[in-house]
């Protein structure tokens, strides 16, 4: 069975899952670093945050609008008259009241620093040219001024921590305030209801007053009016004295007079109206009431209304961990390493032809031909199953690496332990970087003597070791004559091939042997340079048959 050509990836099948939970798993175990990482930076100042900012209390009191509706009209709450008693409860006006009669100006929570106003983009505006019209302005109103503008920014802090709220189906609003200190938060909550009582009061008496002083001058005007028709009506009386029959009833004189004591009756009687007015209007002065009241008044609360930092940090955590979770996903897709045997053969279109566990305890050709049967050793001999089984199976075998590793020369020592009932050289073609004479514990030739085979340097396995300085590059044709010369002595030849992708003699031996295998490491080099040494290779004549993990997991 011949490789799949480098790049070519296999069609994945319709049935065939994109992520297993297996293999989700263990992405999360591979990025718990990562995971940990976010979960440490959001949970922890979410703690942090719950405990500098402490306990918080939340007071309520309640107050029951009662406006005056006309008889016969809407009896459920109109929504226009409750949101706008919100609203002025609520008012700048009524906040700024509350804070003067407490004294909050200078309290530590809502007390204005100088620098708390300043703007945090100044440099971003630039400020308007100063009117050369206008009346400059004088020390005092600087400092009206600017005194009027601590208190709305201190106004706007409290004003935060208030909410007024309303069930929809009642006239009742609920003036709830949030502080660190549970007695402030009570009486904030009492005064700014109290002080909304107040202004409808004053704005009430305010309205009466204005009525019972337009009233008075009505009534003083129109007393003015009567007592002037009163003695015009008696001199007309006098003058004419009283109408004894009809003929001089009907005379200009009887007309006039009749007329004159109907206007003088009108007058007053719409006096007598004015004055009417006039009294109900005292009165109402005196007995004016607002259009609600408190039906509940605040009290300290025992227990605070804002969550512990636990709960912070129990929040920061569930949100951590599902950021964690994703930034691994997302670490793992951008990950371009051949971290799984699924992964390798979706990437590269390679067969992989096994994984080979790590071991820590003994070289990895001592562990194969001392222990046949461990788990590392049965990996090792699948890649001797899977390479007779290729169509035509391979005589002279070449293990090489992405990029220089000791895996080539480890992986090519381990198959040659694999006994296949035949004779096998182990061969060193690794020029820059040889490894086989130090791995096995071997004597190298001198710089300058030629490459000798050392016999039986394993049970069964010849070794052929390069000089430890070789001056004289590979060449074609001398690989040709030496591969040619091992394939009539040894019925198997294993190369530990130079670094696919960093010397031209990978292409050379890979052109002068059967068959090519990748050794790779999960965290080797990236996926990219892999593909692309493993399409050199393939197309300089050598035929690539898969790819080997060293040290992943299956």
């Amino acid at each position: 069975m011949r490789g799949a050509p480098a790049g070519e990836r296999p069609a994945a099948t319709a049935s065939e899952p994109l992520l297993s939970l297996h293999d989700l798993l263990h992405i999360l175990r591979r990025r718990a670093p990562t995971i940990a990482l976010v979960v440490a930076v959001v949970t922890l100042p979410s703690f942090a945050v719950g405990v500098l900012r402490g306990p918080q209390y939340t007071a309520t009191a309640s107050v029951l609008i009662e406006p005056n509706l006309p008889a016969g009209g809407a009896t459920s709450p109109l929504p226009a008259i409750i949101d706008t008693q919100a609203d002025i409860l609520k008012s700048r006006t009524l906040v700024r009241r509350t804070m003067q009669e407490l004294a909050l100006y200078d309290h530590p929570d809502y007390r204005v620093e100088p620098g708390d106003m300043a703007p945090r983009f100044a440099w971003l505006t630039s400020t308007p040219p100063a009117d050369p019209a206008a009346p400059e302005e004088s020390p005092e109103q600087a400092a009206q001024a600017a005194e009027e503008r601590t208190h709305d920014f201190a106004a706007e802090k409290l004003a935060e921590d208030l909410k007024v709220s309303n069930a929809g189906d009642s006239y009742v609003l609920t003036v709830s305030f949030r502080a660190r200190d549970p007695d402030l938060a009570a009486a904030v909550a009492n005064a700014l209801a109290t002080a909304y009582l107040d202004r409808q009061v004053t704005e009430k008496r305010e309205a009466a007053r204005r009525s019972v002083e337009w009233l008075s001058g009505q009534l003083a005007a129109q007393r003015e009016d009567v007592l002037a028709t009163e003695r015009e009506l008696a001199e007309l009386r006098a003058k004419h004295l009283f109408v004894v029959d009809k003929a001089v009833a009907r005379s200009e004189g009887g007309v006039l007079l009749q007329d004159l004591d109907r206007a003088a009756a009108v007058k007053r009687s719409s006096y007598d109206s004015l004055l009417t007015r006039l009294y109900e209007a005292e009165t109402r002065l005196d007995t004016v009431a607002a259009d609600a009241r408190i039906i509940s008044r605040a009290e300290s609360p025992t227990k605070p209304s804002s969550p512990s930092p636990f709960l912070f940090a129990a929040v920061g955590f569930t949100a951590s961990g599902v950021l964690g979770v994703l930034a691994g996903l997302m670490r793992e897709a951008l990950d371009r390493r051949l971290r799984t045997a699924d992964r390798a053969e979706a990437l590269l279109g390679l067969p992989c032809l096994a994984v080979v566990p790590a071991v820590r305890e003994v070289p990895l050709h001592r562990l194969v031909r001392q222990s046949p049967q461990a788990p590392t050793a049965q990996a090792v001999r699948s890649v001797a199953v899977r390479l007779l089984a290729a169509d035509p199976p391979p005589v002279a075998v070449a293990v090489t690496t992405t990029a220089a590793d000791p895996g080539a020369a480890a992986l090519a020592a381990a198959l040659a332990c694999v006994p296949d009932g035949g004779r096998t050289v182990l061969v060193d073609l690794d020029l820059a970087t040889p490894r086989l004479a130090a791995l096995l514990d071997l004597k190298t030739a001198a710089e300058g003597d030629a490459a000798t085979v050392q016999r039986d340097a394993m049970p069964g396995v010849d070794v052929l070791c390069v000089p430890t300085a070789h001056p004289a590059p590979l060449t074609d044709a001398g690989l040709r004559a030496l591969m040619a010369d091992l394939r009539q002595r040894y019925d198997r030849v294993l190369v530990a091939a130079p670094a696919a992708s960093e010397t031209a003699d990978a292409c050379l031996v890979a052109r002068n042997v059967d068959a090519v295998v990748f050794a790779e490491r999960p965290a080797g080099a990236p996926v990219d340079r892999t593909a692309a040494a493993a399409a050199a290779l393939a197309a300089a004549g050598g035929r690539v048959l898969g790819i080997v993990l060293l040290e992943g997991r299956p």
